[in-house]
């Protein structure tokens, strides 16, 4: 299943970068980055419910598309967060051999050179994760999908949101691994629109809707937005959240074989 942030390839690390590369379950997915003037406002509208994942003015009265509350449906034994705190640790200290123990697939052995540039970077946004912000968390016995509500982050050139998601999958020996952890971006840019304030909130709402909760949002998984110029997209059911049911909800999947 092929989504358009999936997958990447190593680069140096350089001071101002805009998008890195990070080692996390089964590859190398992109961390994005927010860059730019910092957020107009720090805090959600009040209007909005919008509880999910890519990548406005404020004070107004707009109209909202509410996604359905997240549940923890979790059957699985143990905390994913155990995981997380030790992939932390592991970056931390530059520990390769401890981040291969809780990430989903090691770091490859000819790459280890260009990943212990990168691991002081990476532990600076992994430490900026708050974790009583994530307080949407989708979980079964197999995977788990826990994120925090979008952020207003309107930029000089774009009005936006941002959100923080962590994918974990549970291992073979029954211990939860760090699939990606990730900083989501919506934008809508501020120049060549005709819309209102209303209309924009409006658009920006409706590109974080995630109606099954499977860490696609409905217009990553139909290819629209941003994705209709992916000409490797696969279309999955907004509505399902394991579309080839195969165990894996759409969104691990697409980060498993991305």
């Amino acid at each position: 299943m092929n989504k358009n942030t999936q997958k990447g390839f190593i680069v140096p690390l350089i001071i101002g970068i805009v998008a890195v590369l990070i080692i996390v379950g089964g590859g190398y997915y992109l961390f994005t980055k927010n860059t730019g003037p910092a957020p107009v406002v720090a805090t959600p509208p009040e209007t909005t419910t919008a509880s999910n994942q890519g990548t406005q003015n404020t004070n107004i009265s707009v109209p909202t598309v509410t996604q359905p509350q997240s549940t923890n449906t979790a059957t699985a034994i143990g905390d994913p967060w155990v995981a997380f705190d030790a992939l932390g640790n592991s970056l931390k200290n530059s520990d390769i051999t401890a981040y291969n123990n809780v990430s989903y697939k090691p770091v490859p052995s000819d790459q280890t050179a260009q990943f212990s540039q990168m691991t002081s970077f990476l532990y600076s946004q992994i430490a900026s994760f708050n974790k009583a912000d994530f307080i949407n968390k989708w979980q079964d016995d197999k995977q788990a999908i826990y994120s925090t509500n979008p952020i207003k982050a309107d930029t000089a050139s774009s009005y936006g949101y941002t959100q923080n998601q962590i994918m974990f999958i549970k291992g073979q020996d029954g211990s939860w691994k760090v699939l990606s952890f990730n900083s989501l971006n919506y934008g809508v840019s501020k120049s060549g629109t005709n819309k209102t304030p209303a209309q924009i909130e409006q658009q920006l709402q409706a590109m974080m809707v995630d109606s099954d909760k499977d860490g696609l949002t409905d217009q990553q998984e139909v290819c629209g937005g941003s994705q209709q110029y992916n000409s490797k997209c696969v279309k999955t059911d907004p509505n399902n959240r394991d579309t080839n049911g195969n165990g894996w909800w759409d969104g691990i999947d697409a980060k498993m074989n991305g």
